[in-house]
């Protein structure tokens, strides 16, 4: 069984099989008139002419998936594959997973339409259309608009999911979109008495409508679950998405998404009347140290503001030369957070060079002022380590 997430960037079917019936499982968006009772509309999914998109795929196999890529069909360029994580059951083995993670560079295919083919034995999954070009010009002037998710993981025993994020993936895309209408958000409290009225406290945030130009459907689903995920960004600012989108179609295979988006800092916060403060109070404080070889700590704060250890980033600082590992506790030597099995960060995959940190999600939260103890085993590793830490209420 092959499987591949629609969390990730590009968007994927299963190839139709014969006695297979239309759905939206089988069918690409340029596929998808049925009865004839819509218009239908191309789409291609674009990427600049040098971003290097991945695409991980999991799999009850830990056959390498065969990867090809039509320009157009049927000539194709092979591109590798490479297995990335396994979690391995050994008292049900059918319950095993195998993670492989590839890329496509554009830089390869500028101003080409393509189509990425995955197949593992009897499983075929196609691509939709996709292009690199020079988009540039569309993103400065606000035609465009970037979209970043990612999730943070430990390694779990749990199998049934379909992103692995211990990987480190993250995806991006590029969607004709727009910010404009602001939208006040926030939320009060307000003790009445029988003549007067008195504020106890107020949050105010700011609050903006993301919409779309017409969009196919499958791109309003990614953009739906990429907004649910822990980390969304758009144009490089990190929001939170207000409920579930809204989607107006017509009669295309195309639809309209708008969706209340929330900037994760607050604006203003006012409690027990002492006034406005002029500073943003952030929903997030982020600890962190750069160049580690030995040992780091680090507080999270209890009182008067109560914050949770959200996720702990790690990847290589400059002049790293090795792999690492990594542990976190409580105490000096402690481990009981992550432990140096769970704590590996290999040089390959998170570079100094790169932007790509090994998340661990941790959620845990404190009734005292907490010390976080960071260690290092290593030769010649250098660790760069950031903790995300909650503001809780």
């Amino acid at each position: 069984m092959l499987f591949i997430s629609l969390a990730n960037s590009i968007g994927y079917t299963k190839k139709k099989e014969t006695g297979d019936l239309p759905s939206m499982n089988t069918r690409r968006s340029y596929e998808e008139q049925y009865g004839g009772f819509m218009s239908l509309v191309r789409h291609c999914q674009v990427w600049k002419d040098d971003d290097v998109v991945p695409t991980q795929v999991g799999s009850d196999s830990a056959v390498v998936p065969t990867i090809e890529v039509f320009e157009p069909e049927p000539s194709a360029t092979v591109v590798t594959a490479s297995l990335v994580s396994s979690y391995i059951d050994a008292t049900t083995p059918a319950n095993s997973r195998w993670y492989f993670e590839f890329d496509i560079d554009f830089s390869d295919f500028t101003d080409k339409e393509i189509q990425v083919q995955v197949t593992q034995g009897a499983y075929v999954f196609l691509s939709e259309y996709l292009t690199g070009r020079d988009i540039n010009d569309d993103l400065a002037k606000g035609y465009l608009m970037r979209l970043d998710w990612s999730n943070a993981a430990q390694p779990s025993a749990y199998t049934n999911y379909q992103i692995d994020y211990n990987t480190g993936i993250q995806h991006f895309i590029y969607v004709d979109a727009v910010l404009r209408k602001y939208v006040p958000k926030g939320s009060d409290e307000v003790f009445d008495q029988i003549t007067i009225k008195i504020l106890i406290e107020a949050i105010l945030e700011r609050a903006l409508v993301f919409e779309t130009k017409a969009i196919p459907k499958f791109l309003s689903e990614k953009i739906t679950m990429a907004g649910k995920h822990f980390y969304f960004l758009i144009n490089n600012d990190q929001y939170l998405t207000d409920k579930i989108p809204d989607v107006k179609t017509n009669n295309t295979n195309f639809g309209v998404l708008t969706w209340t988006v929330i900037d994760r800092t607050v604006l203003g916060y006012n409690s027990d009347n002492i006034g406005i403060e002029g500073n943003s109070m952030e929903w997030t404080k982020v600890r962190s140290n750069a160049l580690i070889t030995t040992t780091w700590s680090f507080t999270i704060p209890f009182s008067p503001d109560h914050y949770e250890l959200h996720v702990l980033y790690a990847k290589h600082g400059v002049g790293s030369g090795a792999d690492y590992q990594i542990k976190v506790g409580t105490t000096l030597g402690g481990s009981e957070l992550i432990t140096y099995a769970m704590g590996n960060v290999t040089l390959v995959k998170y570079p100094a060079a790169g932007t790509k940190y090994k998340p661990f999600t941790l959620n845990k939260l404190y009734n005292v002022l907490q010390t976080i103890y960071v260690e290092i085993q290593t030769v010649g590793g250098k660790a760069d380590v950031e903790a995300l830490l909650i503001y809780k209420p």
